[in-house]
């Protein structure tokens, strides 16, 4: 069964958010992050996820959205 498009779409945008947004996660989450990233680029739809993953790849990318936004805003008000 194919991996559904909204965890496609969650992974890509965990790809681009862990790089400067790493910091928001636990050592935990990082390494599970970019494990489902390295999962999804060498199989794509192909792979799977257990429930487990999906909870935790959820929080982590809530994680990085939220300091994401925080960061815009730390400077539209330093501009």
């Amino acid at each position: 069964m194919a991996l559904p498009k909204e965890d496609q779409l969650a992974i890509i945008r965990m790809a681009s958010l862990i790089g400067r947004h790493r910091d928001a996660l636990s050592p935990f989450e990082a390494e599970l992050v970019e494990n489902a990233v390295d999962r999804f680029r060498s199989r794509g739809a192909a792979m799977s996820l257990t429930v487990n993953e999906r909870v935790v790849l959820a929080d982590a990318l809530a994680a990085m959205d939220k300091a994401k936004a925080d960061a815009e805003h730390s400077d539209q008000c330093a501009a």
